[in-house]
């Protein structure tokens, strides 16, 4: 996709529409600023990358557009040296953070420095110093832990054939549960002290409810290896978004192909396709299906 695809992708929709700009890292795609302007004269727009490539002239633009409503950061260990980052550009983007939430007052933007992290049994002792550190240093308004997917068909960059989203799933099982619900515990404390904003991905866990057993949660749905729909509330993903990969393909939270949406002259055009219609009533008849196994739209069913 180019700059111009994009670009005309906004105008296909309806005027008003939130978009997410994501990667890899968009801040690398060449057209980046000119694809952002044109999008947030008509949308408001989030951001998703790892903060290296941030700069004053990027803060000033973000800061200055009133439709710019989330810069998401990875930021998976203090210094992202898992992420191969050289230490002279962390450095550079803490203070290019700093500098951006000064230029936030001075513009009067309500621009949200969101943080993201993924949760790992390598880095699960560090998940409380990695929270303080994105609030204190980075300047987090809120922050998410992410845990791996279950299922590789979600939100992937490849496609995969229709019925594979029945296929009962192989997540990944973690190891070091009591270390991550310890660290939870230290997370949920800070939370209510200072009246930070925290999240799980999927949002099972609540940093704000002293009642919640956090390990008890993390084995019976974080960890679960067997999907079960009845443990969940209908899916409405299907309803609310869907994703655009650089390719071109358009699919819904499952990486089911909807075709290229340069194909399309307008988007009602790929809501009216069959397949696009089964995904929808499997849905709606099932609510889940395996491929959703810990996927960040899930939600609990109330006791």
């Amino acid at each position: 996709m180019s700059a111009e695809d994009w670009i005309n992708l906004s105008e296909k929709l309806e005027n008003g529409s939130h978009i997410t700009l994501t990667g890899g890292e968009p801040l690398a795609f060449r057209g980046f600023k000119e694809v952002f302007q044109h999008i947030s004269g008509r949308h408001t727009i989030n951001i998703i990358c790892n903060g290296v490539l941030l700069n004053h002239d990027l803060a000033d633009l973000f800061c200055s557009t009133p439709n710019m409503k989330v810069l998401s950061i990875s930021v998976d260990t203090v210094g992202n040296y898992n992420r191969g980052v050289k230490p002279s550009d962390y450095q550079r983007m803490k203070e290019t953070l700093s500098y951006l939430a000064k230029k936030r007052e001075i513009f009067n933007s309500d621009l949200i420095i969101d943080t993201k992290t993924v949760v790992t049994d390598l880095d699960s002792h560090n998940l409380f110093e990695i929270y303080k550190h994105c609030v204190e240093d980075l300047y987090s308004d809120s922050h998410s832990f992410q845990f791996f997917k279950g299922s590789p068909i979600q939100h992937s960059d490849k496609m995969f054939e229709y019925e594979s989203i029945f296929e009962k799933p192989d997540p990944y099982e973690y190891t070091t549960i009591d270390c991550i619900a310890k660290e939870f515990d230290k997370i949920r404390e800070y939370c209510i002290n200072y009246k930070t904003k925290c999240f799980s991905h999927p949002k099972f866990i609540d940093f704000g409810d002293r009642n919640q057993n956090y390990k008890e949660l993390l084995i019976n749905f974080m960890n679960k290896q067997i999907f079960n729909s009845d443990d969940y509330m209908p899916c409405k993903g299907p309803w609310e978004s869907v994703h655009v990969n650089a390719d071109g393909k358009i699919f819904p939270c499952l990486a089911i192909d909807f075709g290229d949406v340069r194909n399309f002259s307008n988007i009602s055009e790929i809501f009216e396709q069959e397949i696009v219609n089964s995904f929808r009533s499997t849905i709606r008849k099932c609510g889940t299906v395996q491929a959703c196994h810990r996927c960040g739209y899930l939600k609990l069913k109330k006791d």
